[in-house]
C-alpha cells in the first residue's frame, strides 16, 4: 500500500486487497476513534496478509510510529507466559494436573486444599492479589511476589469460582517455570520461543532497545472510584505502583510476566501463528495437537468475574470472547468461537483462530481506561471476520 499521511503521522505497511476493509478501519481509527500510534498484523494460513503501522509514537506527535516500533502490551504478555507452561507440559516436564507443591514445596504448605497447576492458568487458584499495597520495587520482583503469594491466605476455595489474577498470574507461573527449569520466564521465553520464531518481544527490555519504544499514554478518562468488591480493591492496590511507572526505563527492564511485555503486532501475530495451525510455524514446531486442544478449551466462565466484575471466559492460560453476547465498549469483546488469545489493559489484543487458521494482533500506545477492548480493536476484528465471510457476533462469538 502507499503510505497515507494523517495528522500526527502516517499509515504504512502491507495489506492484501481481500482485506482492504480492515486497512480502511485501521486508518479510520486515527481519524475517528482517537488513535495515537498503533500496529496491526494478521497471518493467514502461515502467510502475512496484513502488516500495518502508523500514527505517532509519542504524545507530542513529533515521532512517527515506525515499522520496528515496540510498546508495552500489558496482559497480552500472559499468552506468552501460558505458552511457556504448555510447552513444558507437552515435553513431559510438567503435569498440569499435579499439585503445584510437587514442583514448589513451599507453595501454600499450610493450606488443606490441593491446588493443581491448571488452576494457576485459568484464574481459579484463589490468589488474585496480596492483601497489601505494593511498592514499585515489589511489583518488579516476580520471585519476591511469588514467595509472598505462596503464604497468602486464599480469597476463595480453589476451583469453586474464578477471578482474574491480574498481577499474580505472572509471578506464580514464573516461579513454577523456574522451579522446573532453573530459568526465569524471560530466559525460557527468549530461548524456546522468541529466538526460534524471530520475535521482537521482550519480557524485560534490554537497554539498547529503549530508543524504539513508543511510551504508553494514559487514558483520558477519569479512573472509576474504588470498588466495593474487596478482591478488586486488593488487585488495584497491587497494581498501583506499576501504573505510576509505566514509562520508566527501570519498569520496562523489569521482568514482569503478567503485564510487562514489550513488542509489536507483527511479533504477537507470529507468536500466535503456530497456535492457529498445527503447532508449527516458519519451520519450527512448538507444540503437539493435543497441547493445542488443551489451550483452546474453555475451563473458566461466568457472568461475573470475581475480580473484574464482568463476564469473562478463560482456557488454561488464554482468554476466549468476553461478555457472553453483551459487548458494550470497554466491557468485553467478540472473536471466533474456537479462537483464543489474550487482551491487554488499555486496548491491545492478540489471538489465534484455528477454525480459519489465522493469527491476529493489534497494539497501540493510547490506553482506553479499560481492562478490555474498545471500538478500535473490535472494529478491526469485526472487519477481519467479515472479510472471511462471517455474518454475525450477536451471541458473543463471530459465526
Amino acid at each position: 500500500m502507499n503510505s497515507q499521511t494523517l495528522k500526527g503521522g502516517t499509515v504504512s505497511g502491507y495489506c492484501k486487497p481481500d482485506f482492504s476493509d480492515v486497512q480502511a478501519a485501521f486508518t479510520r481509527n486515527f481519524t475517528e476513534r482517537g488513535e495515537a500510534g498503533a500496529s496491526l498484523c494478521v497471518i493467514l494460513r502461515g502467510e502475512p496478509v496484513i502488516d500495518l503501522w502508523g500514527g505517532s509514537a509519542n504524545s507530542a506527535a513529533s515521532i512517527d510510529w515506525q515499522e520496528n516500533t515496540i510498546t508495552r502490551v500489558f496482559s497480552c504478555t500472559k499468552g506468552a507466559v501460558a505458552l511457556c507452561v504448555h510447552m513444558l507440559a507437552d515435553a513431559g516436564a510438567l503435569d498440569l494436573y499435579a499439585p503445584v507443591s510437587k514442583y514448589w514445596p513451599e507453595f501454600q504448605k499450610d493450606c488443606t486444599t490441593t491446588i493443581p497447576v491448571w488452576m494457576l492458568l485459568n484464574h481459579q487458584a484463589g490468589l488474585p492479589a496480596l492483601r497489601k499495597t505494593l511498592t514499585a520495587d515489589e511489583v518488579c520482583d516476580s520471585r519476591e511476589l511469588a514467595a509472598q503469594l505462596a503464604q497468602e491466605p486464599l480469597f476463595w476455595e480453589p476451583g469453586t469460582t474464578h477471578g482474574y489474577h491480574a498481577l499474580s498470574f505472572g509471578a506464580l507461573l514464573n516461579e513454577l517455570i523456574f522451579r522446573i527449569t532453573g530459568l526465569s520466564v524471560r530466559q525460557f521465553f527468549q530461548r524456546e520461543i522468541a529466538e526460534p520464531l524471530d520475535l521482537d518481544f521482550w519480557i524485560g527490555l534490554p537497554p539498547e532497545e529503549e530508543p524504539r519504544v513508543a511510551p504508553t499514554m494514559l487514558p483520558n478518562t477519569t479512573a472509576p472510584p474504588a470498588s466495593v468488591n474487596p478482591v478488586a480493591a486488593h488487585v488495584r492496590n497491587n497494581l498501583g505502583a506499576f501504573l505510576l511507572n509505566l514509562n520508566d526505563s527501570t519498569s520496562r527492564a523489569a521482568e514482569m510476566p503478567a503485564g510487562g511485555g514489550i513488542t509489536n503486532a507483527r511479533s504477537l501475530a507470529r507468536l500466535y501463528a503456530p497456535l492457529s495451525l498445527d503447532g508449527s510455524f516458519a519451520g519450527k514446531r512448538l507444540l503437539s495437537a493435543d497441547a493445542l486442544a488443551r489451550m483452546a478449551y474453555a475451563t473458566s466462565a461466568s457472568g461475573k468475574d470475581q475480580t473484574l466484575g464482568i463476564a469473562t471466559c478463560f482456557t488454561l492460560g488464554f482468554a476466549k470472547s468476553w461478555g457472553l453476547g453483551r459487548v458494550p465498549a470497554g466491557t468485553g469483546y467478540a472473536i471466533g468461537e474456537r479462537a483464543f488469545g489474550h487482551p491487554g489493559m488499555g486496548g491491545s489484543i492478540a489471538f489465534a483462530d484455528p477454525a480459519e487458521e489465522f493469527s491476529f494482533a493489534y497494539t497501540m500506545n493510547q490506553m482506553n481506561g479499560s481492562p478490555s477492548l474498545d471500538d478500535r480493536a473490535q472494529t478491526l476484528i469485526d472487519e477481519m471476520y467479515k472479510a472471511l465471510g462471517y455474518q454475525t457476533r450477536d451471541d458473543g462469538f463471530w459465526r
